[in-house]
């Protein structure tokens, strides 16, 4: 697969699991699964696989893609997405079984799953299940975003597949790996091949063949994290797989009054660690609580007051899931007013976060129903 293939790849694994939660029936699940924090999250994938496999700084790749059509495109996305999601919770009584099947078709032609068509396909499937102009505004709005942002992505495999040095970058990290293999080779020859089959490799080869059908056979411990989750005050949170990384929407902005959040926000990101099925590295999405007397203009957020924090004092923040509870590490940060740009009563932005102090406090979530 070309370098660009495997960025569209891996960055359109939302719309997979999107089309995935609508198999299942979980409308509420295939709109957060297009969410910009994932759109986002899997792009940032995206570039790490296009830098491991060319053997460059993650800043050759970002610095070939075009930056501000990646900004507008990402913005558009987010706001048609709010509005699709907001006139979801206020209606979903009403349409839900419409939704679903709408929005099951939208996902089979975009974002790679079925190829191209777009605006043909998704014209006749609105024509066809939706006339409640509530429903069918929005669902347009958010097909137009994603439609924009799937064409970026295109422009994007053209601009990565197009540049003559990092594919030549791509070549040589290629070479260089099959060189230093081959050299191997020639040393275990070298060493005696009778001697060396006999003693190492054949002990060796049955060893790792075993480990391997292990590793084959054992599901990703991701995997056990997916579903509801409830913390202790009672908040829910929608934890659904994109990628190599587990991520932890808010169920319910209304649960969290005065954070400032949305529905279907990211709060926080869970990674495997290696060697470990029970421990999972926490991308923390921080947004500190104001003081009382200002507020967040949730219609407005401000971008500079949430930060993504992976540790506190130098140590990295860590999640322990024992069967039952998931125990969340988690930053609390000591918010004043001094912390916050206020205009008209609402916060319009926070100083560097870096600058406050912080503890590591824990979060313990638990199942909202059986799995």
């Amino acid at each position: 697969m070309s370098l660009g293939g495997d960025f569209y790849f891996v960055a359109t694994a939302p719309g997979r699991v999107m089309s995935a939660s609508m198999q299942r029936g979980d409308v509420g699940g295939a709109l957060n699964a297009v969410h910009y924090d994932n759109l986002a999250h899997a792009f940032h994938q995206a570039v790490d696989r296009v830098r491991v496999r060319a053997g460059v700084s993650p800043g050759v790749v970002v610095a070939l893609l075009p930056e501000a059509e990646m900004h507008a495109a990402a913005v558009a996305t987010a706001e048609s997405h709010q509005r699709a999601v907001n006139v979801w919770n206020e209606h979903q009584s009403s349409f839900s079984a419409v939704l679903g099947r709408l929005v099951g078709a939208v996902v089979e032609v975009h974002l790679g799953i079925q190829g191209l068509g777009i605006g043909d396909a998704f014209g006749a499937v609105t024509n066809s299940l939706v006339q409640d102009v509530r429903l069918k505004e929005p669902l347009t709005d958010l097909h137009n975003a994603l439609n924009g942002y799937d064409q970026w992505l295109r422009w994007c495999v053209t601009i990565l597949d197009g540049d003559a040095a990092l594919n030549a970058a791509h070549t040589r990290t290629t070479w260089r790996r099959r060189i230093v293999r081959a050299v191997l080779v020639l040393g275990v020859v070298a060493l005696g091949w009778v001697g060396v089959h006999r003693w190492v490799l054949a002990p060796s080869m049955e060893t790792a063949s075993s480990a391997s059908a292990a590793t084959a056979m054992a599901p990703s411990p991701l995997a056990q994290l997916e579903g509801s989750w409830t913390d202790e005050k009672g908040a829910v949170f929608d934890a659904t797989r994109v990628g190599e990384a587990v991520m932890f929407h808010v169920h319910d902005a209304r649960q969290f009054p005065r954070h400032g959040m949305r529905d279907g926000d990211t709060r926080l990101v869970l990674s495997a660690v290696p060697n470990d099925t029970t421990v999972f590295a926490v991308e923390d999405h921080v947004q500190p609580v104001p003081p009382v007397g200002i507020d967040y203009d949730v219609k407005a957020p401000a971008a500079s007051c949430r930060e993504v924090w992976t540790e506190v004092g130098g140590q990295p923040l860590r999640a322990r899931y024992d069967g039952r509870t998931l125990a969340v590490e988690v930053v609390k940060l000591d918010a004043n007013w001094s912390l916050f740009n206020v205009a008209g009563g609402k916060i319009a932005g926070c100083k560097a976060l870096a600058t406050v102090k912080s503890a590591r406090m824990e979060m313990v979530l638990t199942r909202e129903s059986s799995p």
